[in-house]
């Protein structure tokens, strides 16, 4: 029988593999997005909501802020990886959804299951020398 030795999450924001020298890329990329979901549940620009913000967000947008939280999310990201490797799991099941990055709209699976030693995850939209491979050997 199957034992559940490890229960963990994590965000999948764009922010936890971003250098902090390019968080601001980020925000750049909103300022063309017209369809922004706002804190009222609705859409819209980024300037409407540069509007509805408290100007004192101004100061948490500093190089030292984005270095401070990019240090952050890398050691809560270590302390993720030494708990899997402490748990050494015979079997890693792993959640999420794919946002178009590794299947296209013609093959959109409710439901895919993989099996094997390691996963090219490959998005479109990354290069090769940026992409990351998951493998078993990482926690085990």
């Amino acid at each position: 029988m199957a034992k559940i030795v490890l229960g963990i999450g994590s965000s999948h924001s764009p922010m936890l593999s971003t250098p902090p020298e390019l968080f601001p890329e980020h925000g750049n990329r909103d300022r063309l997005n017209p369809q922004l979901l706002g804190p009222d549940a609705r859409y819209h620009s980024y300037d409407e909501l540069l509007a509805m913000a408290d100007p004192k967000l101004a100061g948490e947008l500093t190089p030292e802020k984005h270095r401070a939280r990019h240090g952050a999310i890398q050691r809560a990201i270590d302390s993720l990886e030494q708990s899997l490797a402490a748990a050494a799991p015979d079997v890693l099941v792993v959640v999420g959804d794919d946002q178009k990055e590794l299947f296209h709209d013609d093959n959109m699976p409710a439901l895919a299951v993989y099996t094997g030693e390691a996963m090219l995850n490959s998005p479109r939209h990354w290069s090769e020398s940026s992409t990351p491979v998951l493998k078993a050997s990482a926690w085990g």
